[in-house]
């Protein structure tokens, strides 16, 4: 999982996954979700994976425009995903910095 850039600091995302056909986005509170084609849809998608790699815009887009509308809830990842500031993003079998 890549780290989100989080460019103003108060982002509710964390890391992202950018997939073939999809992304997958996690949450400071450890929470994952796969979002498709099938939903929200490609153009969402797009627009998505566009502001995950700028690391700015993210979570607001979801906020605003997609919501509930992902293809699937995945398992949290206990121990990766901090809220505590100050504390380094580590993906899963890697060691913070």
């Amino acid at each position: 999982m890549e780290r989100y850039g989080n460019r103003t600091g108060k982002s509710g995302v964390v890391g992202f996954d950018l997939l073939d056909d999809a992304i997958v986005i996690a949450f400071v509170g450890g929470e994952r979700y796969r979002y498709g084609e099938r939903a929200p849809g490609r153009a969402h998608v797009a627009n998505m994976r566009r502001r995950a790699r700028m690391g700015r815009g993210l979570a607001t887009y979801i906020s605003q425009f997609v919501g509930d509308n992902y293809e699937e809830k995945l398992d949290a990842v206990p121990g990766s995903i901090a809220r505590t500031p100050g504390t380094v993003f580590s993906p899963p079998g890697r060691t913070p910095p």
